[in-house]
């Protein structure tokens, strides 16, 4: 990586102005290969560093943790099919979000129930139609290896999140990238350039471009697939997502419980976080490798163990 052009702060600073500028279209189907091509013209001339933005990471980071995915539960066609509550298949796969494009899927989930929730909900909130029955999956993972993460926070948001430690870079990791020789100023520029790739995840009309990087991040690395990692608008940015790539999701977690409820209320505050009551339905727990769905454990003290963990 010694011949890579660092640009200085002053550039970076000009680069992001003129990308800002950009309209970037968001994709609409068709050749998704000419689609990237086309993102990679632009990226690779403002910044050709992009790729010191993933970091390997140990596993202990995602494994010390536990995942939330959370589905209306009348979407849900079997509820005792346990591949309903994991990654969608391409097919359903039918508009660009966050950190996807059409027909190429990606696990979110969120490593709090609530939050993935809200998210849960925002997708949701123009259709009246839907009730207050959800259904939650929470997942461990289950890898040995080190994963490539791409975090997206930015430096403005540090003290609301304090997942944004994902983001941060010592002077002196950077100068460790590839033996890369970087001067104080250099480092600041990409810093600046790591604060650009963030803001794109937080703010609607730059979703465009989010759904773009993200994929490239995860489907399109030549390292191997990977992790984006970006805060929750629908909490104020103080709450945490995680988009997974498929095969990440379909070879290195694992469904451990499944919960089933009746949300009687919930009172989001951007500023404050959010409230929420409700009833529970049912919960299911993972038996010799798969959900024993036909074993409610609600009232037992495993039960209770496993909510006030997750609650």
């Amino acid at each position: 990586m010694n011949d890579l052009n660092f640009i200085n702060t002053k550039d970076a600073k000009l680069a992001i102005e003129e990308l800002n500028e950009i309209n970037w279209k968001s994709y609409n189907g068709g050749n998704v290969k000419t689609y990237l091509q086309k993102l990679d013209k632009i990226l690779f001339k403002y910044f050709p560093q992009i790729s010191l933005l993933g970091k390997h990471i140990d596993t202990s980071m995602l494994s010390d943790k536990t995942f939330y995915r959370v589905r209306f539960t009348d979407d849900i066609k079997n509820l005792k099919d346990e591949s309903q509550y994991g990654c969608p298949d391409a097919k359903y796969v039918q508009y660009n979000q966050r950190a996807n494009l059409k027909g190429y899927p990606v696990f979110y989930v969120s490593d709090e129930p609530l939050v993935s929730i809200c998210e849960t909900l925002q997708i949701y909130s123009k259709n009246k139609s839907k009730n207050g029955r959800l259904s939650i999956a929470c997942w461990k993972y289950v890898g040995i290896e080190e994963e490539l993460v791409f975090p997206v926070f930015s430096r403005e948001y540090a003290e609301l999140n304090p997942d944004t430690q994902w983001s941060l870079f010592s002077d002196e990791s950077f100068r460790n990238i590839g033996n890369a020789k970087v001067n104080s100023d250099q480092i600041e520029a990409l810093r600046h350039i790591s604060d650009w790739f963030a803001e794109s995840f937080v703010k609607d009309d730059k979703r465009s471009w989010s759904s773009a990087l993200a994929h490239r991040a995860m489907y399109e690395n030549s390292v191997k697939p990977g992790i984006v990692i970006y805060p929750s608008i629908q909490m104020g940015l103080r709450g945490t997502n995680y988009a997974f790539h498929p095969e990440l999701a379909n070879h290195k977690m694992k469904l451990v419980r499944i919960y089933h409820i009746s949300l009687k209320q919930i009172k989001i505050n951007p500023d404050e976080g959010a409230l929420y009551n409700f009833d529970h339905l049912g919960c299911f727990i993972n038996n010799n490798g798969k959900i024993d769905f036909e074993n409610d454990i609600r009232g037992t003290e495993i039960f209770e163990k496993q909510r006030k963990e997750d609650f």
